[in-house]
């Protein structure tokens, strides 16, 4: 397998956990859940608090880190530990844990003295914390890692499926993928195979289809929670349906296909993720923006990174800042940089002392190269380019600033600091 492929596997990965966990619970899942407010985490000057999906400050930046706003609560770093807080910004939970994620069916991720566990709206610890790793709860259990094998846990803390997996993820439409032999397939609730693990990869089900590939180079295609081939395997790469869409990789480019299969909107993007709440986030050459369901863009790429939909509200980052925007790709709030002042004196003083160094090094070198060992002629010669290589870095700097590229000035300037 190819660097550039395993690269993007891992991230497909990734993507596929971020869509199943970020994606909004139907409100009957957790009690209560309809009341809570949507606020996304906001940060200025290195603190952390929380905005509404109006684009106003609701909890001020205060806190070390903040986490994504669920079910009424959200986990803020204070003093070097995690607690949480709920939407009036008192502490709901007081912070002792080393790591908290939000909340997810009424119970939330912590870390206690290196082992995860779950705990309840009130910080009770619901299951004990005694598990290598764990991810998130969903339709009633969570996946738990002991003793380097997978199981399940129910939200009482119970284990309903004895760790014996080498992997395991969240349950979706009542199977989750599991690994037994270094090969993947899925299992029900009660931990029975439901399709038997004899493919590389898969993907867990949405939408009544799940990616697979018998071999982890692919071809990709997708198969029915019955293990039955439902489309063919054709794909470089393929991802999770969401809003009756698929992303899927041909040759170098990313197009989307509906659920028989076809082509929805035809290959053309570096990237793509998940529809959520009718758009998706595409990349364009190095910058990202948004589809919708036709593959009309709606929002045009200008940004670094770009995150789903939630609540009318998109988690974006463009020239290094932290911004969401609504589906009209207004901003609604983006953080305040203050970009560091370069002293240009000082970047040509450095290249100065560059060539300055690198001159003397050579003048040193040819005069003791007849004295010295092969090995160490190679040592001065290495120790050379690599000023060599520092000075050409700074000068290329300096010259795309001068071009008024302002990250080129940043970098610069962030060299000064140090």
């Amino acid at each position: 397998m190819s660097a550039q492929l395993e690269a993007q596997l891992r991230l497909a990965v990734a993507t596929s956990v971020l869509l199943c966990c970020a994606a909004p619970r139907p409100a009957a899942a957790v009690e209560g859940a309809a009341e809570s407010p949507k606020l996304y985490p906001i940060v200025e000057e290195e603190r952390w608090g929380y905005m509404d999906a109006s684009g106003t400050a609701v909890i001020a930046p205060q806190y070390e880190f903040a986490e994504r706003f669920r079910e009424g609560l959200g986990p803020v770093k204070v003093g070097g530990v995690y607690g949480f807080v709920d939407a009036a910004g008192a502490l709901a939970i007081e912070p002792r844990f080393e790591i908290a994620w939000p909340f997810y069916e009424g119970r939330a991720a912590v870390r206690i003295d290196g082992r995860w566990g779950f705990v309840d709206a009130t910080g009770r610890l619901a299951v004990p914390a005694r598990f290598e790793a764990v991810l998130p709860f969903q339709e009633g259990l969570a996946p738990v890692s002991d003793g380097g094998r997978w199981g399940f846990v129910d939200a009482d803390g119970k284990i309903v499926v004895e760790p014996r997996f080498e992997n395991a993820g969240q349950f979706s439409e009542g199977l989750a993928l599991a690994a037994s032999g270094g090969r993947y397939g899925f299992v029900d609730r009660t931990g029975q195979w439901r399709v038997e693990p004899g493919y590389g990869v898969v993907f867990g089900v949405a939408e009544e289809l799940a990616p697979f590939a018998l071999d982890r180079n692919g071809p990709y295609g997708y198969l029915a929670p019955s293990g039955e081939v439902a489309i063919e395997p054709r794909f470089d790469l393929a991802l999770s349906f969401s809003g009756g869409l698929a992303p899927v990789k041909v040759g170098e480019v990313y197009g989307y296909i509906d659920s028989t299969g076809e082509l929805a909107i035809q290959p053309a993007f570096a990237w793509g993720y998940g529809f959520s709440e009718g758009l998706a986030a595409v990349q364009v050459g190095d910058k990202w923006g948004y589809v919708d369901t036709t593959g009309r863009v709606v929002i045009e790429p200008r940004f670094d990174e770009a995150g789903p939909f939630e609540g009318g509200v998109a988690r974006v980052r463009q020239d290094g800042a932290l911004a969401y925007v609504e589906p009209g790709g207004s901003v609604l709030w983006a953080q305040q940089v203050t970009k560091p002042k370069l002293d240009r004196e000082w970047a040509m003083r450095v290249i100065a002392g560059l060539e300055k160094q690198i001159s003397e090094m050579e003048a040193e070198l040819q005069v003791q190269s007849a004295v010295l060992s092969p090995e160490a002629v190679g040592a001065k010669r290495a120790a050379i380019d690599r000023k060599s290589r520092t000075k050409s870095a700074v000068t290329a700097l300096l010259a795309a600033c001068d071009r008024g590229v302002d990250d080129a000035c940043t970098r610069l300037a962030a060299l000064d600091q140090r």
